[in-house]
């Protein structure tokens, strides 16, 4: 969800600036094989003049996003308790589609990673976020 005026937005409705600041950090999330339950809070960078605070994004959004590069095959899950191990495929879709469930637990169960695939690593970035433009309605002229 992106912030404005103190009011989440859904992807559909962020400005092509929070859309396109909201993929580019859920790449990013993913290239630092990030948790699941740590993607929806977003990510916070030291600039030159402070903090620039990414997100949070709505939960529902960033399924969406990691479903559509799922189902490209740029990326999948690896489980890193107790074992590190990949989650299999079917599992992995289920649990991308349960934003829900994403959440972290004592035990370490849910320390479940996106992590690019091979078939992702060769993938240049700017392709990974034009794959998600197919979350936003095409725009309608005014008038």
């Amino acid at each position: 969800m992106s912030f404005v005026n103190g009011e989440s937005r859904a992807a559909s409705a962020m400005t092509g600036e929070q859309f396109l600041d909201f993929a580019n950090e859920l790449y990013v999330a993913v290239a630092e094989e990030a948790y699941l339950w740590e993607l929806p809070d977003g990510s916070r960078d030291l600039a030159a003049d402070g903090w620039v605070q990414h997100g949070p994004w709505r939960p529902e959004d960033c399924s969406g996003a990691l479903l559509v590069w799922f189902d490209a095959g740029f990326l999948g899950l690896l489980r890193r308790w107790p074992e590190e191990e990949p989650v299999p495929t079917g599992q992995a879709a289920e649990l991308l589609r349960s934003p829900d469930q994403w959440v972290q637990r004592p035990d370490g169960s849910m320390n479940v990673a996106v992590v690019a695939t091979a078939a992702g690593e060769a993938v240049p970035a700017d392709d990974w976020v034009q794959a998600l433009h197919v979350l936003r309605p095409a725009q309608r002229p005014s008038g």
